[in-house]
């Protein structure tokens, strides 16, 4: 497996991806969606959703739901049955919002960057692993974006790409991409297996994810920027491998590229817990080209809390 980094330098307004009036709109709906489904059933099996130990202990609570992390492989999730879990990603109000023209717009604009980068990604690992770049069958996971799904079906890539409830399990996709999708299941292998039975043996699944282990998830806990049930299961690199081998994937290649941890950690320092001292004084009293130097660790040592896996499918489960 290749372990590499890519560097982008800390810069204050690189985390701002949205406009604050919108992303505080979005984050009332949000929590008015939680507060309605806390009133339904929200248990979920007592087991780590990556490495399944039942070695747990509590890590914080948000918006009432407790997240738990993993003694074992140190992933971090909140219990939540399926039903209710469905409940708040049906939620009307919510969906409506983020189905909105405006929404998506703003999204297509501030993103498309991030998205370009994404799609170049994803076609030099394709000719590295595949041997080609063009012409591929792709299907997906699923994409909060239009500006994404757009993206890809216009780019040489793809021959068709479409969402696998649209595929026939048929084991003939050459890729499946999945991005910051896993992060939303309560159970991540069931998401895996489904994608799993889209792709030929040998295809390649493009996999993003929010880290448990992530220096602002670790430093800020309930004050990062994730949120029930938008942020369910957040794996470690451990968890994220042990589930991946499970249904039937090899890791090809794991970076975590994330350049905003600094940042979040920066834009809510007076957050930072007291007794956490080492880190309380790396932010207050660091320079920028510090900070920078501090992110391109994160990145380099695998502990930004945002990764990129490519996976080649192996063996069908």
């Amino acid at each position: 497996m290749l372990r590499a980094y890519d560097y982008t330098e800390y810069t204050k307004g690189r985390s701002e991806i949205q406009d604050a009036k919108r992303f505080n709109e979005e984050l009332w709906l949000a929590k008015t969606a939680v507060d309605r489904v806390l009133q339904l059933d929200t248990d979920g099996p007592a087991r780590c959703p990556g490495c399944g130990s039942s070695h747990i202990v509590p890590f914080f609570v948000k918006w009432g739901a407790a997240y738990l992390m993993c003694d074992d492989c140190a992933s971090v999730f909140t219990e939540v049955g399926d039903a209710a879990l469905e409940a708040y990603r049906q939620d009307e109000a919510l969906t409506r919002f983020r189905s909105s023209p405006e929404y998506q717009g703003e999204a297509t604009q501030k993103r498309m960057q991030s998205w370009q980068e994404t799609l170049d990604w994803i076609r030099f690992r394709c000719f590295r692993h595949l041997g080609r770049h063009e012409d591929l069958t792709a299907v997906t996971g699923g994409d909060r974006y239009t500006g994404f799904t757009e993206l890809m079906r216009a780019s040489p890539l793809c021959r068709s790409y479409r969402p696998i409830w649209e595929q026939e399990p048929d084991g003939t996709a050459d890729i499946a991409v999945s991005l910051d999708l896993i992060q939303q299941s309560n159970c991540p292998e069931r998401e895996l297996m489904e994608i799993g039975r889209c792709l030929a043996p040998g295809g390649l699944l493009f996999l993003s994810a929010r880290l448990g282990t992530g220096f602002d998830v670790l430093v800020l806990r309930e004050h990062a920027p994730i949120y029930p049930y938008g942020y369910v299961s957040l794996l470690s690199q451990r968890g994220l491998e042990a589930v991946l081998a499970r249904t039937g994937f090899e890791i090809l290649d794991l970076t975590t590229p994330g350049h905003m941890d600094v940042g979040y950690v920066h834009s809510r320092r007076a957050l930072i817990p007291a007794q956490d001292l080492f880190v309380r004084n790396l932010i207050f009293n660091s320079d920028p080209i510090v900070l920078g130097e501090f992110q391109r660790f994160l990145q380099k040592s695998g502990m930004s809390s945002y990764a990129h896996i490519v996976a080649k499918k192996v063996a069908d489960k």
